[in-house]
């Protein structure tokens, strides 16, 4: 794949979850290392294939964190606006 194309990969991420249905933390590192190392142009974290709907908003805003901390600047990252469950 040449350079141009890689520049505008931008994954929509998914969430993991552990056996708990807890964020599995460790395996989203590994996600989002996988996605750096493949060359991904940006991330779009916490949007519709990332389970945010079934996500309180303090997960939701914590996946955002980690995910812009672990990319640490690399690529950009975009995570979506959407709170719309009053319920959270």
């Amino acid at each position: 794949m040449d350079d141009g194309a890689k520049k505008i990969n931008w994954p929509v991420m998914l969430t993991p979850f552990d056996e708990a249905k807890e964020i599995d933390w460790n395996s989203l590192d590994s996600l989002v290392d996988w996605y750096l190392e493949a060359g991904a142009g940006g991330l779009f974290s916490v949007c519709l294939s990332g389970e945010m709907h079934d996500l309180t908003n303090d997960e939701r805003i914590g996946i955002a964190a980690h995910v812009v901390s672990r990319v640490n600047g690399k690529i950009p990252v975009i995570a979506s606006g959407t709170f719309g469950n009053t319920n959270t």
